[in-house]
């Protein structure tokens, strides 16, 4: 049975999976107007995979895992992740619990918007980043909860 750490708030998840469906619409819209002669629709071609695999991660937290964004399970951390996915299989980043070093709360970069985020560091160097926004909780009580299950020490 998994702990749910944070969950999604829903009004926010929605407009998200509205903005992101605005945006596929628009450009197949301009592919099939004005065919492959337009950089963006290559643009569109090459990155659509991710903006498909995020839709359908946020909707499948929503409808299938009642919500949920962050929680444990199987020794694992899993959640929705800021940014590249690791595999196209899943959106979903898990990290075992033994290899997290310490959380940070951290101003996520974006170009110009610049969404709150949890930063997962691990005992290898390497980090991930979890967006907070979308999350129903401040993410200040989301990370105190990551601590205390986590059993890591406050920053």
């Amino acid at each position: 049975m998994p702990m749910v750490i944070a969950r999604f708030s829903w009004p926010k998840a929605i407009l998200v999976l509205l903005l992101i469906a605005l945006i596929v619409g628009a450009c197949i819209n301009i592919i099939r107007q004005d065919g492959l002669r337009d950089i963006g629709a290559w643009f569109f071609i090459f990155f659509s995979p991710i903006f498909v695999l995020f839709f359908l991660s946020i909707l499948l937290a929503l409808l299938f895992h009642r919500g949920r964004s962050v929680w444990l399970t199987d020794g694992k951390l899993v959640f929705v992740p800021f940014g590249w996915p690791t595999k196209f299989t899943t959106y979903l980043y898990q990290i075992p619990v033994e290899n997290i070093a310490r959380l940070t709360a951290e101003w996520l970069y974006a170009g110009g918007y610049k969404p709150i985020g949890i930063i997962v560091h691990l005992k290898s160097g390497g980090f991930s980043e979890i967006p907070a926004h979308l999350f129903s909780e401040r993410y200040d009580v989301v990370m105190a909860r990551l601590n205390q299950v986590l059993k890591l020490p406050v920053n």
